[in-house]
C-alpha cells in the first residue's frame, strides 16, 4: 500500500529556507521589542498576528480567507506605523523581507494549494482496466448539471458499459442485474445515497467500485480523494486505476457511505420545504423541538461506559471519524478504513444552544461546547418507543426501532483514477503534520506523518 509521497529535495530546501527566514524575522522583532520598549513589543505582537493571519489567508478559502486578509492588513499596518514612529526603518524593512520570504517559501514547500493534492501518490494498489465494467448513471442527479451523454461517452472510452436510469427503473435491481451478468467493476454516477446503494451491491458480490461524483455535494467522493469538479475524469477509474479497501456503515442492514443523523437534524430534514428553505426551516422548527413546551426526543442509547443516556437531542453516527477540529481538513475524514463507527451525542436544551452548535460547525471551528460526547465503536444501538426519524447520507427516512449501527470493515474495493488525488483534505493535512511548524519540520526532514 502506497503512502503520500515524500517531500522532494526542492520542497525540503524551501522548508528550510522558510524556517530560517521566520527565525530571522523573530530575532529582528525581539531586537526591536527590547530596544524600543514598550512600543517595540506591541509592534512585534502585531507583526506576529499579521504573520499568522497571512498564513491563514494562504491556506483558507471563502469568508475565512477574506477575514484573515483583513486581519493581516490591519495588524501589519499598525505594526509598520509603530516602527516608523520609533525610527526602526531598517529593522522594519529587514523584518518585512524576511516575513514575505518565509511565507512564500512555506507555501511552496508545503504545497497548500489544492492542486498540490494531484502530486500525492494515493494509498492503494495499482490495478489494470476493468474487463466488464458497468457504469450506472442517474441523469437527474445534481439537477442534471453533468450531461448523462458525456458520462456515457467517457464510460465507453474506458471500455465500460453505460446504463442510464429511466423514470421507472429500480437502481438496486439494475446493479444486481449487472453483477449477475458478469460485471467485474460497478460504478455509480450520482449522489451519496445512490453511491451507498450501488457500493453495497459491489461489496456483496466482491466487485470493484467506481465513484463518479455527479450529485450535489459528493462528500464520499471528497473523502475518497476523487476530484469533485471532474466527474467525467472520475470515469477513467474503469481503466488503469489505484484500488484500496474502504469501510461501509450500516443501519439495520441499510448501507451508508458517510453518516446517519438522529434527533434535531433528522427532524429538520424530514420537514416539507427543507430542500428549498434550509436555514429558514431550521429557524422555524428549532423553537418547537427545543423550546420549553417541546416533548423532547425519545432516543435511548448506551455510552461507551455502559450507562444509558436518553437526553441527547442530536446523535451522529459516522462511517469513520470526521475531522471536527478547526484547521485544514475540517469536515472531512482522514481515513475510510479504520474499521470503526464514530459516534457523537450532543445535549442541546434550548434553540440558542442548537444555533450555537450550527454556527460553530458552519464557521469551521469545531463543536467545543458543553454536552458534546464523542467515541468510536464497532456497533451502536439506539432504541425508542416509536419510529425514529433518520437522515442517512442526507436522505430522510423513518425506521422502526431498535436501530443497530455496524461497520463492514474493508468491505468495498474502491478504484480511483490516476489523475485524481486519492487523498482527502484531512488526509493531506495529517500527512503534513498538524501545525505549520510541524509541517515545515516534517518536510525539511523528508518525513511524512503516519
Amino acid at each position: 500500500m502506497h503512502s503520500p509521497a515524500a517531500p522532494t529535495l526542492r520542497q525540503r530546501a524551501l522548508a528550510a529556507l522558510a524556517l530560517v527566514a521566520a527565525l530571522g524575522a523573530v530575532l529582528t522583532q525581539v531586537h526591536i521589542a527590547t530596544r524600543s520598549f514598550p512600543w517595540g513589543l506591541v509592534a512585534a505582537a502585531l507583526a506576529f498576528a499579521g504573520l499568522w493571519a497571512g498564513w491563514q489567508a494562504l491556506v483558507r478559502r471563502g469568508m475565512r480567507q477574506l477575514g484573515a486578509i483583513v486581519v493581516a492588513i490591519v495588524a501589519l499596518t499598525a505594526s509598520i506605523a509603530i516602527l516608523l514612529a520609533n525610527n526602526a526603518v531598517l529593522e522594519l524593512a529587514g523584518s518585512a523581507v524576511l516575513l514575505v520570504l518565509a511565507l512564500g517559501a512555506a507555501r511552496r514547500a508545503l504545497g497548500v494549494d489544492v492542486r498540490a493534492l494531484n502530486g500525492v501518490s494515493p494509498p492503494g494498489t495499482p490495478v489494470g482496466p476493468a474487463i466488464r465494467g458497468v457504469l450506472l448513471i442517474n441523469p437527474k442527479s445534481g439537477d442534471g448539471r453533468i450531461p448523462a451523454d458525456d458520462l456515457a461517452a467517457a464510460a465507453r472510452e474506458h471500455g465500460a458499459t453505460p446504463v442510464v436510469l429511466g423514470p421507472d427503473d429500480d437502481l438496486r435491481e439494475l446493479a444486481e442485474r449487472a453483477a449477475a451478468d458478469g460485471a467485474d467493476v460497478l460504478g455509480m454516477a450520482g449522489g451519496d445515497g445512490s453511491q451507498a446503494l450501488v457500493a453495497s451491491v459491489a461489496a456483496a458480490h466482491g466487485l470493484s467500485y467506481v465513484c463518479v461524483p455527479s450529485g450535489t455535494r459528493n462528500h464520499f467522493a471528497l473523502d475518497l480523494g476523487v476530484d469533485r469538479t471532474d466527474a467525467v475524469g472520475a470515469v477513467a477509474a474503469f481503466g488503469d486505476a489505484v484500488e484500496r479497501r474502504v469501510d461501509l456503515g450500516r443501519v439495520n442492514g441499510r448501507p451508508f457511505v458517510n453518516n446517519a443523523s438522529l434527533g434535531v437534524y433528522a427532524s429538520i430534514v424530514q420537514a416539507d420545504g427543507y430542500r428549498e428553505r434550509k436555514l429558514g426551516t431550521a429557524a422555524e422548527m428549532l423553537p418547537q423541538m427545543l423550546g420549553p413546551q417541546a416533548d423532547g426526543f425519545d432516543l435511548h442509547y448506551r455510552s461507551p461506559h455502559g450507562d444509558e443516556d436518553g437526553s441527547a437531542q442530536l446523535i451522529f453516527v459516522a462511517n469513520n471519524r470526521y475531522t471536527l477540529d478547526a484547521g485544514p481538513g475540517f469536515g472531512t475524514r482522514a481515513r475510510l478504513d479504520a474499521g470503526a463507527l464514530r459516534i457523537v451525542a450532543a445535549q442541546m436544551r434550548t434553540p440558542a444552544q442548537a444555533t450555537e452548535l450550527m454556527a460553530r460547525v458552519a464557521a469551521g471551528r469545531g463543536p467545543g461546547m458543553h454536552g458534546w460526547r464523542e467515541w468510536s465503536t464497532a456497533t451502536f444501538d439506539v432504541d425508542s418507543s416509536d419510529e425514529i426519524e433518520v437522515a442517512v447520507d442526507g436522505e430522510a427516512l423513518r425506521l422502526a426501532p431498535p436501530l443497530r449501527f455496524s461497520i463492514d470493515a474493508g468491505a468495498l474495493r474502491a478504484r480511483i483514477a490516476p489523475a485524481h488525488p486519492g487523498v482527502s483534505p484531512a488526509g493531506m493535512a495529517r500527512a503534513r503534520g498538524k501545525t505549520m511548524l510541524q509541517r515545515l519540520l516534517n518536510t525539511m526532514r523528508g518525513r511524512v506523518a503516519r
